[in-house]
């Protein structure tokens, strides 16, 4: 009876419990990612995981499986994926229950992120764009995939382009942000950039 009360006890205990809070700021550089602890989080270990464009399932990348650590390399992809590139995200682990993935941003433009420049104007955001390296030398059948939003909102699609974007009637005043993610045949490929924003300017 007793034995029978402990387990309905660890029972409960696990079913009330929340999964882990989510990986903070999950930034790959170089093939380095990095992550950050959500607050107050203990005992959590983190699983990476990568996903090429081609395919429907995430795979664990065998170096970087339930660690405590908050980094991983990642450079065996450049073998392991088409083109080198794939996503890549993170999740936390604790007691069986895990968060959801949280997909990796690069701050800076490499052969399977796009390197994206903002410019603001009276009404208007340019998203500069560049196909003079990476993946979208491949050809017309790689594109740019814009995501863009209010600052404080989740960014939507918005555009696939292979040249810079103009996004009209914008409030001035108001801060907009853009995301931009390499697309191959109509499927995401490689990282996305990290979110950028920038404020609309008064006209004169």
């Amino acid at each position: 009876m007793v034995m029978l009360l402990m387990c309905f006890h660890f029972v409960t205990q696990v079913l009330s419990e929340a999964p882990p809070g989510l990986p903070q700021n999950v930034l790959l550089d170089n093939w380095q990612l990095t992550w950050t602890p959500a607050m107050e989080e203990r005992n959590v270990t983190y699983t990476v995981r990568y996903r090429s464009f081609d395919a429907d399932q995430w795979k664990d990348v065998p170096t970087c499986k339930q660690m405590s650590f908050t980094s991983c390399n990642v450079t065996f992809m450049k073998a392991e994926t088409d083109h080198g590139c794939a996503m890549i995200g993170v999740l936390a682990e604790r007691r069986g229950l895990t968060s959801e993935i949280v997909g990796a941003c690069s701050s800076q433009g490499n052969s399977c992120s796009p390197e994206v420049v903002l410019s603001a104007h009276p009404g208007f955001l340019t998203v500069h764009l560049s196909r003079n390296s990476g993946i979208a030398l491949e050809g017309y059948h790689v594109k740019h995939r814009i995501y863009f939003g209010k600052e404080g909102e989740p960014l939507q699609a918005y555009e696939d382009a292979v040249s810079s974007v103009p996004i009209p009637n914008l409030k001035e005043g108001e801060r907009y942000c853009a995301s931009v993610q390499y697309i191959y045949f109509d499927n995401p490929i490689g990282v996305a950039s990290c979110t950028q924003c920038k404020g609309i300017p008064q006209s004169n």
